[in-house]
C-alpha cells in the first residue's frame, strides 16, 4: 500500500524490510535481499514497491521457496495467468510452477555463455525428446488430480476432454475461446494430441500463440454450435491437423463470446 510505511510495520517479523521507491535500486535490493534471507539463520525479508512500480507495463513475478512451503503453487499460477504475468522461480524456488505450465527452465546457467543460440538449440531438443518419452506420458497421467465431486463446471468439462481424447485417440482439441482461458485450461491438462485455439480477438491469438501445444488460429466468431464443428473441422482439415475419417475434439463457453463460460464439449468426425 502506498499510504503505509510498509517496510515499518513488517521489520519487527523480518530479518530485513525496505522501502524501493525508484526502478534503479531494485536489482540491488533483490540481490541483498536474498543474500539476507539465507545467510546464518534462515528468514523472511520484505521488499516494499509503489503502486506505480508495481503496475508496470510489463511486471514480472520473482517467486520463491516460499510459495512451495505455503502449498501456493495452484495459486501462483492462476494469479499469473490472470494477471498475463510471466513467473521466474529463484534456485530456492525451484518447481514452482508445476508441470503443465508453459515455460520450461532447465537450468540457470543456460541464460549466460558465448553460445546463446547453440544452447536454445539443445534444450530445445532436450524438451522435445522428453515429452516424446513414454514414461515421461505416464508420469503426467498419473500426476492429474482426480475429477472432485462438487468441482466447477469448466474442471468438468477439462477433465471430460482428457478422456475422450485419449479413448477416441482424437486428432486434435479444438478450443473457441475470447478470454483465452479455454485454451490455457486445455493445456493445462497436457492432452495428447494437439491444440487448435480459435479466437476472434486478435490480443488473445497473440498471447496462446506462446502457449505450450497451442496452435493458435485468430478467426471469425461463431453463432452457434453447428457453425463452430463446421469451422472446428474447417480449421483442422486446413492445416494439417486431422484428415477425413478422424475424431475431433471442441470445447467451448456458451454463450458464445462470454468469458469464462467453458461448459459446452462436442466430438465430430472430420
Amino acid at each position: 500500500m502506498d499510504e503505509a510505511d510498509i517496510a515499518s510495520i513488517a521489520k519487527p517479523v523480518t530479518k530485513w524490510a525496505n522501502n524501493v521507491l525508484e526502478p534503479a535500486p531494485v536489482p540491488r535490493a533483490f540481490q541483498q535481499a536474498f543474500h539476507l534471507m539465507r545467510s546464518g539463520r534462515p528468514g523472511p525479508v520484505l521488499i516494499g514497491l509503489p503502486l506505480d512500480m508495481q503496475m508496470a507495463e510489463k511486471p514480472l513475478i520473482v517467486a520463491g521457496g516460499g510459495i512451495i512451503n505455503a502449498d501456493a503453487t495452484d495459486l501462483l499460477q492462476q494469479c499469473a495467468e490472470i494477471a498475463g504475468t510471466p513467473v521466474i522461480p529463484t534456485l530456492m524456488g525451484w518447481g514452482v510452477i508445476p508441470d503443465g505450465a508453459d515455460a520450461v527452465m532447465l537450468s540457470a546457467e543456460s541464460a549466460s555463455g558465448n553460445y546463446p543460440v547453440v544452447a536454445v538449440d539443445m534444450m530445445n531438443r532436450i524438451i522435445k525428446q522428453v515429452d516424446a518419452d513414454p514414461q515421461y506420458r505416464q508420469l503426467i497421467d498419473a500426476s492429474h488430480a482426480q475429477a472432485r465431486p462438487g468441482g466447477d463446471v469448466a474442471e468438468t468439462v477439462r477433465c471430460a476432454m482428457r478422456h475422450a481424447v485419449a479413448l477416441l485417440q482424437a486428432a486434435a482439441i479444438v478450443c473457441y475461446t475470447s478470454s483465452r482461458h479455454t485454451s490455457l485450461r486445455a493445456a493445462r491438462e497436457r492432452p495428447e494430441s494437439a491444440i487448435l485455439s480459435l479466437t476472434p480477438v486478435l490480443s488473445t491469438a497473440r498471447h496462446l500463440a506462446l502457449v505450450w501445444a497451442v496452435h493458435s488460429v485468430h478467426t471469425v466468431d461463431v453463432a452457434d454450435v453447428d457453425q463452430m464443428t463446421q469451422r472446428a473441422i474447417e480449421v483442422a482439415r486446413r492445416d494439417g491437423f486431422a484428415e477425413s475419417g478422424q475424431f475431433i475434439v471442441s470445447i467451448a463457453g456458451m454463450p458464445f463470446g462470454t468469458p469464462g463460460t467453458t461448459n459446452l464439449m462436442r466430438i465430430a468426425t472430420v
